[in-house]
C-alpha cells in the first residue's frame, strides 16, 4: 500500500521502494542527528522481499530491498511461534544478509486470553535463544504483548521471564532454574505451570478458555471445537490450589479458578442446550435454567477477582473493554435464561437460535480445541473483513 492513498494523490506515482528509501534515510539522518539509535521489526523487509510472507529463511533478500535499510537502523527479528532450532538458525542467516546490527525479539506467549503458555514459551525461547548464541546475536529481548484486552495477569509468565534471564547466562539446566525459580518467588515452578492448564493445554497454544467464555450458548459458534465437558476445569482448579497460597502471587491463581468455575458450567453449555432442545427433552432444559442462574453468580464472582487484579497490577484505562465484554455476557446469559422460561411455559413455540444446525468452526474439525484471540468474532455473528 506504500505510495498510494493520499501519496498518489498529491505526489503522483512514485516506485514504492524509492518512497522507503527516502523516508527511511531522513528518519535515521534525524535519529543520527540527536544521538539516538533506531530499531526496526524486519518483518517488514522481508514481506516486501517475499510476497507478503515474513518466516522464508530460504528465500534470498533482493538487493534492492536490502538497500532500504540505513546503516544506522538496527533490524529486529521476532518471532513467537516455532519451537525449532533449525528455523531460528535459517532465520537468522537470512538477516545476516543484511548489513545492519541484528536484534532478537522473542515472546512471552502471555497474549492469548486470560491464561499464560509458559511451557510452549519457554521451549520457544530456549530454541532461539540458543540459536542466537550460535549466530551471535548479542541483544534479545522478550516481548509481553497484551492483544485484544490484555486478560492475561502481568506476573502469570513470570517462569518465562525467569527462565530467559537464566539462558541469557548460559544455563540451560532446567533442574537448576527451577530451584533457582523457588528460592528467589517462594514457589515452585510447577505450581505456576498450572496456569497453563485452565486452556486445557498445557503444551500447544489453543485458547478454549477465553473463546468459549464469550461464545454465545444458543449460537455456537464455537461449539464444534468443545472437547469433553466442563467438568475439566474442576481439575485444573484443583491444581491451582497450591498456587492460591501464595502471599505474592496467590491472587493470579484465585482468578484462574474463579474463571475455571466459569467454565465448568460455560464451556458446553451450549452443546448440551442444543442437544436437550433437539431432543425435546423439557426435564433436561429445566435443570439447564439453574445452571444458567448460577453461572450469573459465578461470572458476578470471577468479575470482581479479575477487577482486583487490574487494579493491583495495572492502570484503570482500558478496563472499560471489560466492563462492557463480561457486563454484556452476564445480560445475554441472563437473557437466554429467560427465553428458556419462556418456551417452558409455552409461551414460545420454538427457540429460533437453538433450530439451526451448527457447523464446524473455520473448517476446522469437531472436537479440536483452536487458538482463537479475537472477542469480536467471537462473543457475535460477525462476517470477518
Amino acid at each position: 500500500m506504500v505510495g498510494l492513498g493520499k501519496y498518489l494523490d498529491r505526489h503522483g506515482y512514485e516506485n514504492r521502494f524509492e518512497i522507503l528509501l527516502k523516508h527511511l534515510t531522513r528518519v535515521a539522518q534525524i535519529a543520527e542527528k540527536y544521538g539516538f539509535s533506531p530499531m526496526m521489526w524486519s518483518d517488514m523487509f522481508f514481506r516486501l522481499a517475499n510476497g507478503g510472507d515474513y518466516y522464508c529463511a530460504n528465500n534470498t533478500i533482493p538487493q534492492a530491498i536490502k538497500q532500504l535499510v540505513p546503516k544506522n537502523i538496527s533490524l529486529i527479528y521476532w518471532d513467537y511461534y516455532s519451537t525449532d532450532r533449525a528455523h531460528y538458525d535459517g532465520m537468522l542467516s537470512a538477516h545476516k544478509e543484511f548489513e545492519n546490527h541484528i536484534v532478537f525479539a522473542g515472546g512471552d506467549s502471555g497474549w492469548y486470553g486470560f491464561a499464560p503458555h509458559n511451557r510452549y514459551a519457554l521451549r520457544a525461547c530456549k530454541a532461539a535463544i540458543k540459536s542466537c548464541m550460535e549466530n551471535g546475536i548479542d541483544d534479545v529481548f522478550i516481548t509481553c504483548w497484551k492483544d485484544d484486552g490484555a486478560e492475561c495477569p502481568l506476573l502469570a509468565t513470570l517462569p518465562v521471564l525467569f527462565s530467559v534471564a537464566e539462558f541469557a547466562r548460559g544455563n540451560f539446566d532446567e533442574e537448576n532454574i527451577a530451584g533457582k525459580f523457588r528460592r528467589f518467588t517462594g514457589i515452585t515452578m510447577e505450581d505456576f505451570f498450572a496456569l497453563d492448564e485452565v486452556n486445557l493445554n498445557a503444551e500447544e497454544v489453543v485458547n478454549p478458555c477465553k473463546y468459549m467464555l464469550y461464545s454465545d450458548p444458543f449460537l455456537g459458534i464455537f461449539d464444534g471445537t468443545v472437547q469433553g465437558s466442563g467438568a475439566q476445569f474442576s481439575i485444573v482448579r484443583e491444581h491451582l490450589q497450591a498456587g492460591a497460597k501464595s502471599v505474592r502471587y496467590g491472587y493470579i491463581f484465585r482468578t484462574l479458578a474463579a474463571l475455571c468455575e466459569v467454565m465448568e458450567i460455560k464451556y458446553d453449555l451450549g452443546v448440551r442446550t442444543r442437544k436437550a432442545y433437539k431432543a425435546n427433552d423439557r426435564g433436561a432444559l429445566a435443570a439447564l435454567v439453574a445452571d444458567y442462574k448460577e453461572l450469573e453468580k459465578r461470572l458476578e464472582a470471577f468479575y470482581r477477582l479479575f477487577l482486583a487484579q487490574r487494579e493491583r497490577e495495572c492502570k484503570p484505562h482500558g478496563f472499560e473493554k471489560q466492563d462492557i465484554r463480561l457486563g454484556g455476557l452476564m445480560k445475554r446469559v441472563a437473557h437466554c435464561r429467560r427465553i428458556l422460561l419462556e418456551y417452558l411455559a409455552g409461551r414460545r413455540n420454538r427457540i429460533e437460535e437453538l433450530e439451526e444446525h451448527i457447523l464446524p468452526f473455520a473448517g476446522g474439525q469437531d472436537g479440536a480445541p483452536v487458538r482463537f484471540n479475537d472477542w469480536l468474532h467471537a462473543a457475535q455473528i460477525k462476517p470477518f473483513m
